[in-house]
């Protein structure tokens, strides 16, 4: 009996030990938290899109959007990101120590579209139980009075200068929806912790981020002075701009626009940048990209790092290769502000046009660009080099280093003025000055336009021959210039959603997956009133009727739409009218039939009406599968006993299997066993139809005891033996 004792008192400390250890988590070296480096970024049109970027170690997680004043997240909208395992694995460069490189996770990026302009959001990120802290950001939507706020060189300091910049500027522009930066937000971009720093900070929830990458988001470790990544690796996975610039700088070159400014990000800052093809792409693609987008926007604003008036000569290739390439096309683009940083010195230019200063006086007015340098908003500054400062196009400034001060600016923007003021961390003025727009106001009162002309100029046609491109065209495209943005909508579907080039009187979009007729077309005044018009756009000719999935019946067709008039489609089944498909529910490409009609033969006939009018008929004939077929439709057995109860159907997954009174028979796998005396029916039933087949089941008594009171014996004679046997140990 003691052995016995010793034998459980084993056992028990065993079992303790392992619910003890299966309720602890061993502690990794890098406890990554579940959301991390979250970014909300603008999409190419921040007044409807916004871009969101978190790492979590987690897959399956989702994002939860509403508006702020959803306080439970109650009629939030959820949107599951694009997911990628990643890495600085393979890089060149990767500090192989680092947790970018030695901790794998998912990169998670997602887009939100079809915001309401102008409206304040929140979100938050959701896997399971884990919610992350909200994040908050507002659409752009004005045309005039509002505000932005610009860093530089923020850097890794391991201290709260920066962040309290931030702070500090949130209180001086009265919390700005949106914060650009024009690089080096950490010193070494490969490095986890640095990023973690910058970004992991509470005062990054409340706005839209934008930035160009500095050259120190290239750096990946310093190994004999070669330190860098060929791109922004870690950059490109951390924020989700939009995919819009370069085809070499993608997510790094870019453009967005906010209210009545395009901004342009620019980079300048790999190694190689200056004697790569990359830099001509860029400078290429600025040429062709702003000069197509020229009257979709009053102001032009571009952050590059690198400054190319830069006040610090140790950079010689500025001087060489970057200013040379880039000034003749903001010059050409028109160019309002340019801001900039790496120097760590405060500078800023006369407006330059060609190189020399120039002023607002006569056409000068609508030519010229002002290159501010923002020196630092972190804790690393330099001297400033005076005698560059001399050279007649800077204005003359404070030497921050000097003076101890970190630097940022906040920017006030009206459709008659830009006026940039530089404060320190003290909220003093250290710099002022206005910048004159080039080019007339976006919203044109309204009141000159005749809202009806608008609508009757709109036309609608979509290709006849392809129906694939619908285009909307107008012949008095003067007056678009009362409009600032158009929309066509087909239910749920955008088809276009555009702001308005006051060049164009012509827009194309696509409808080759349309499964929608009617649209209607939104036109957003200056005034953010909206004025609509409904198009219908009909039949033009038909393909054939087909199954497209025999297993789920699901059929098919198809039509190509053109003139204007109303038409419905009628689906038959076995001669009865099964459904009538009209205009705004008409469903082009499927519709799947009921479960009933997989069993058994059907004809299957849609109509083209139009009007009362049969245009086109097509048929197809379905040879569905038999109905159940079972082996046996009656049997009979003894309490205990089994028997084999086989069945055949094509759709097994359809099938609902059910013994009416449990308790007299089972059936399971295919095996019918009795329990007790009685009769019961094993059912089985097709899914969503009336089709039932049964099998009857008698169920007689045994010879010897049911199958319970056996089941109780062996239980019964199973304890005196244990019991037996401990006495005989005695």
């Amino acid at each position: 009996m003691k052995r016995l004792i010793k034998v459980f008192s084993v056992m028990i400390i065993s079992l303790s030990l392992l619910l003890i250890l299966g309720g602890m988590k061993v502690k990794a070296a890098y406890d990554m938290p579940i959301f991390h480096l979250i970014t909300t970024n603008p999409g190419e049109d921040a007044s409807t899109t916004i871009g969101i970027n978190y790492h979590t170690p987690k897959a399956g997680s989702h994002i939860e959007y509403t508006l702020v004043t959803d306080k439970d997240f109650s009629k939030a909208i959820s949107v599951t990101p694009e997911e990628k395992t990643w890495s600085i694995k393979g890089q060149t460069n990767a500090d192989e120590k680092d947790t970018f490189y030695t901790v794998e996770r998912y990169v998670c990026s997602a887009t939100l579209t079809n915001l309401t302009p102008c409206t304040k959001y929140k979100y938050r990120l959701v896997n399971g139980s884990d919610i992350s802290n909200t994040y908050f950001f507002t659409t752009a939507g004005l045309t005039n009075d509002w505000s932005f706020v610009a860093l530089a060189d923020c850097q890794y300091g391991k201290n709260k200068v920066s962040h309290n910049m931030i702070r500090t500027m949130q209180e001086i522009a009265n919390n700005p929806a949106l914060v650009v930066c024009s690089g080096d937000m950490t010193d070494y971009g490969g490095r986890e912790e640095e990023v973690t720093w910058f970004l992991d900070n509470p005062v990054m929830q409340d706005f839209i981020f934008a930035s160009a990458p500095g050259d120190h988001e290239y750096w990946a470790r310093d190994i004999s002075g070669s330190k860098l990544f060929t791109t922004p690796y870690v950059y490109n996975n951390t924020f989700n701009f939009p995919k819009n610039g370069a085809n070499l700088a993608l997510n790094s070159n870019y453009y967005f626009y906010y209210n009545n400014v395009l901004f342009v990000m620019i980079d300048t800052d790999d190694s190689d940048t200056v004697s790569s093809s990359k830099m001509s792409q860029e400078v290429n693609w600025f040429k062709t990209t702003i000069k197509a987008l020229e009257g979709t926007y009053q102001y032009l604003v571009v952050l590059g790092h690198k400054s190319i008036y830069s006040a610090y000569s140790n950079d010689s290739r500025v001087f060489t290769t970057i200013r040379p390439q880039w000034y003749p096309v903001f010059d050409e683009c028109g160019v309002d502000l340019v801001i900039s940083g790496h120097d760590h010195m405060y500078s800023r230019t006369y407006k330059l046009y060609d190189g020399k200063v120039t002023d607002n006086a006569g056409d000068n007015r609508y030519k010229g660009t002002y290159y501010l340098d923002l020196g630092s908003s972190g804790d690393k500054t330099r001297e400033l080099e005076q005698a560059i400062l001399e050279d007649g196009l800077h204005v003359d400034g404070p030497d921050i280093k000097k003076l101890g001060w970190v630097l940022a600016s906040h920017i006030e923007v009206s459709d008659k003025i830009m006026k940039v003021t530089v404060y320190n961390q003290y909220k003093n003025v250290v710099d002022t000055f206005t910048v004159l727009p080039k080019r007339s106001a976006l919203d044109v009162d309204v009141s000159g336009l005749d809202q009806e002309a608008l609508l009757d100029d709109a036309k609608m046609t979509i290709d006849s021959f392809t129906a694939q491109t619908g285009k909307l065209t107008f012949t008095d495209g003067e007056m678009l210039k009362y409009v600032k943005r158009i929309q066509v909508v087909s239910g749920d579907t955008v088809c276009l959603d555009t702001k308005v080039n006051y060049n164009a009187n012509e827009f194309s979009y696509d409808v080759s997956n349309m499964s929608k007729v009617n649209y209607e077309i939104i036109f957003t005044l200056n005034d953010n009133t909206e004025i609509k018009k409904d198009f219908s756009c009909d039949y033009w000719g038909s393909s054939g009727l087909k199954i497209k999935d025999a297993e789920k019946l699901i059929l098919s067709w198809s039509t190509t739409i053109s003139n204007l008039s109303e038409y419905t489609w009628k689906v038959y089944v076995d001669g009865e009218l099964y459904k009538s498909l009209k205009n705004n529910d008409l469903m082009m490409a499927s519709l799947t039939l009921p479960n009933k009609y997989l069993v058994g033969d059907h004809e299957i006939k849609i109509e083209l009406m139009l009007g009362d009018k049969v245009e086109d008929t097509y048929t197809v004939n379905h040879v569905g599968a038999a109905g159940v077929e079972l082996s046996k439709e009656e049997v009979d057995i003894k309490v205990g006993e089994t028997i084999n109860l086989d069945y055949v159907f094509e759709y097994e997954d359809l099938l609902k299997i059910k013994v009416e009174d449990p308790t007299v028979a089972s059936y399971e796998n295919g095996i019918i066993k009795g329990l007790k005396q009685g009769t019961t029916e094993i059912t089985f039933t097709v899914k969503d139809t009336d089709l039932v087949y049964k099998c009857k089941v008698n169920v007689t008594g045994g010879s010897g005891c049911n199958g319970k009171a056996a089941s109780d014996l062996i239980a019964l004679f199973s304890m005196l033996s244990i019991a037996f046997f401990i006495r005989r140990k005695h």
